[in-house]
Order: C-alpha cells, then structure tokens, then sequence
C-alpha cells in the first residue's frame, strides 16, 4: 500500500483531527497498522508523539501506549497529494491546469488515482482539467503571469481574448451539477476531426467570446465553467449552420432587424386605419345634421343625394380597407416564406429559438385584420343609420307599402 493510501487510513481512523498549518493533529488508538507506518515512513512524515497528558513521546516507546496524540504531516508533493480541502489542493503546485498522479481532499473523503474516482465534485474538477486542455488547444498560445503564477489562455477571435484560469471549489460546484450532460473529451474529438477543422475551433473560440465579453478578467474562467452547456449548444447551433453555409447567429440578427420593418410596415397600415376610424363618426353626423324634414322645400331629392352620397362614402371606405388588408397579407406573405425557409433549412431545436419572433408578427397581423374588419363594421353601420334617417325624414318605405 502507497503512503499516500496509509495515510488517509490513519486520517480515517483518527479522533478529532485538526489541522494545524500543514500538519494534522488528533487522537489514534496505538496498533501494528500505526507502529509500522511511523517504523516505515516517521522521516517522510515529520511525526511527533504526545500522550494524554500532551507529553512528547519517544517513538521507540509508542508500543508501551493503547492510546496517544499524534502530530505529522501528510504527504503533499506534486505526484501525491493529501488536501484539507479543496481550496488547499487547487492553490499548490499547477493543480488548477493538471492533476496529481494521487490526491486525497479530506473534508469530502475524496481519493483519486490515474484520474479515477468515486467522488462527483472530484470528477467535475477532472471535467474541469479536460476544459483547460481543450483551451490550450484551441488557443492561439498560453501565457504564465510570473506575478502569480496564474496561467493565461489567449483567444484572438475580434480582438485578444485572456482568459486567467483562476477558479475555486465553488466553481466546481456548479460545474458538479451538470457535470454527467458534459462530455468535454468527446467535443474536443468532434472540434479537431475532419471535416471543417479550422471552421469547428473559430467558432467554438466565437461562442467562448461571446459568452466572456461582459466579464471581467478574474470572471471570465468561472463564467466559462458555470455557462459551458450554453457555450456548447451554441457552438453546436453555429456550427450546424455553418454547414447551411449561414451563421445561426447571424442569422438570428437579421431576422431580428427584418422582424422590426415587419413591425413597422405593420404598424403604417394600423396608422391609416386610425384615419378611417375618426372618418366613420363624422360622416355619420353630415348625414344626420343634413338631411331636411318633409317641411323643407325639395327636401326628397336633398335627402336622396345625401343618402347616395353616404353610400358611396361607404364604398370608397370598404375598397380602401380592402386595399389595406392586401397590403397586410403581401406582409404576412413576405414574412411566412422567410419563416417557412428556415423551417425547412433548419433543425427543430434551432428554428424553436427563431420561431418566436415569427410569433410577435403572426400577433401584430391579427390585431392589424381585426381593427380592419373593425372599420368595415362601422363603415356598415354607418350606412345603416344613413338609411334610418333617410327613412324617418321621407318615409319612403312606409310610402311604398
């Protein structure tokens, strides 16, 4: 057994351990396990021996002893590595950017060798390392800042992108609850395989950027990690429309700037029928306030061009809002065969993240047909009102019964 692993058994077996520094302080019950340790590796260790009373002990008279305090300090070099915590690990030696051949994080009880373990916040710091990696790979070169000793990655997509690779348990955290969606090793395979190499890693740089740009520069690597899932769906997005020879983004762009003259032409035609609407009241009263009573000299045939006036009124306003309501569906027209090229253009998951826009015209357009059909409405009735007066003033009905 590694002294590594001997250690953490002792660790485990030891009551109240403490941290003092570097070392570790607590009680053990006196066995061949602890005798031959301290007998096999007291130098490496730093071992001190206290008896209850908080005497130093001889380590030759260990045995004489059921129970005593030990003081030693656990392995923590590069290649082997006993952690208080996680915090402890990742601020020795490069552990941010690669990984101790053993490691042992005491506060979860965590153990990993050759990169295998049982302990999820470990496999989401592994992910993590597999991240760097990738990083390093599609960056342009990686810089150490000799100030801190922290390593930079240099992304050059519209400008220089650095990136510090500074990060922290919590990090890990949320990196641990998605960390079984993430497969990093499989997308590293798929960014430099054949074929669109070169295409696959300047996107997969542009959606990183894209991600980064608000942060601030001890920001950007934890923004990396907590956002990653999203960083890979769009990367996926771009590149399936790459293929389409169009970027998703892009194209997400335009559509928003193509959506805004949809809106606007949209909103010119309800402008003209706001017009209409202020026209049906007050042609209304014309009718009413001319039209004469039977004691008016002429009064039928004043009554009959008014009527017929009131009527070509309403024809003139119906084919005006008939014209507008062709005006309306050339737009909807014009914008369902934009909709229905990217439907067939594009995979489902990625017209759902356009479609909505498509969604506000469709709403704009019913509004707009029903404040039409609106207008014709009160166009009707205002025809129906000019025949009432008609009526009441000549009785022309009643006559011709």
């Amino acid at each position: 057994m590694k002294l590594l692993e001997r250690t953490i058994e002792l660790y485990r077996s030891m009551k109240n351990p403490s941290w003092e520094g570097a070392f570790l302080y607590g009680g053990v019950n006196v066995n061949e396990s602890l005798i031959s340790l301290f007998n096999d590796y007291g130098d490496d260790l730093e071992v001190e021996f206290e008896n209850e009373q908080g005497d130093l002990l001889n380590p030759e008279d260990l045995a004489s002893y059921s129970f005593v305090h030990v003081k030693f300090l656990p392995p923590r070099k590069e290649f082997s590595f006993f952690a208080k915590d996680f915090e402890d690990y990742l601020a020795n030696f490069s552990f941010r950017t690669q990984v101790a051949d053993e490691f042992y994080i005491s506060d979860l009880d965590g153990f990993c060798s050759d990169k295998k373990t049982d302990n999820n916040f470990i496999r989401s710091y592994l992910k993590i390392i597999d991240l760097y990696g990738l990083l390093s790979r599609i960056s342009d070169h990686t810089d150490k800042d000799e100030s801190n000793s922290h390593k930079h990655i240099i992304l050059t997509v519209s400008g220089k992108e650095e990136i510090p690779v500074v990060y922290g348990f919590d990090d890990i955290c949320k990196f641990y609850r998605c960390v079984d969606a993430v497969d990093i090793v499989k997308l590293e395979e798929d960014v430099f395989s054949a074929p669109h190499k070169s295409a696959k890693i300047s996107l997969l740089k542009k959606s990183i950027a894209q991600y980064l740009a608000p942060c601030g520069e001890y920001e950007k690597f934890p923004t990396l990690v907590a956002k990653f899932i999203d960083i890979q769906k769009t990367y996926s997005n771009n590149y399936d429309l790459f293929v389409n020879e169009f970027s998703f983004e892009d194209e997400k762009e335009n559509l928003e700037k193509n959506k805004r003259e949809y809106l606007l032409k949209l909103n010119e035609i309800l402008g003209g029928v706001h017009g209409k609407l202020l026209a049906v009241p007050v042609s209304l009263v014309i009718v009413a306030g001319q039209m004469k009573p039977s004691t008016v000299e002429n009064y039928y045939l004043i009554n009959i061009i008014i009527l017929i006036g009131a009527l070509v009124f309403a024809l003139l306003m119906w084919m005006l809002t008939a014209n507008q309501l062709h005006s309306l569906l050339a737009v909807k027209t014009e914008y369902e065969s934009k909709k229905e090229r990217l439907r067939l253009y594009l995979r489902n998951s990625l017209y759902n993240d356009l479609s909505n826009s498509f969604d506000q015209l469709d709403a704009r357009f019913k509004h707009q047909r029903w404040m039409i059909r609106f207008v014709d409405l009160l166009v009707l009735i205002g025809l129906i009102f000019s025949f009432l007066v008609f009526e009441y003033h000549t009785h022309f009905l009643a006559n011709l019964l």
